[in-house]
């Protein structure tokens, strides 16, 4: 079966509103093998999902410093 995106983080950051800093930029993906994996995961357990939705959110904190940039974006899409 092939693989298909299921979910996309992205994290834009800059300096002028709406022109985003590829040195800041991170897109992390979340694939239709990773949610086929989640499903046998104990409830206990992280998910796949779980895991990249952090790593966005994280890198998207660690931008937000006025020292850098002055805006931060992040944006969630499931397919």
């Amino acid at each position: 079966m092939p693989i298909a995106a299921k979910a996309f983080f992205v994290v834009t950051a800059g300096i002028l509103l709406d022109e985003p800093m590829p040195e800041y930029s991170r897109q992390v993906g979340y694939t239709s093998a990773d949610f086929d994996q989640d499903l046998t995961r104990p409830p206990s357990e992280d998910t796949i999902y779980m895991q990249r939705r952090e790593e966005a959110l994280e890198h998207a904190r660690r931008l937000m410093d006025p020292r850098a940039v002055n805006w931060v974006k992040l944006e969630w899409v499931w397919v």
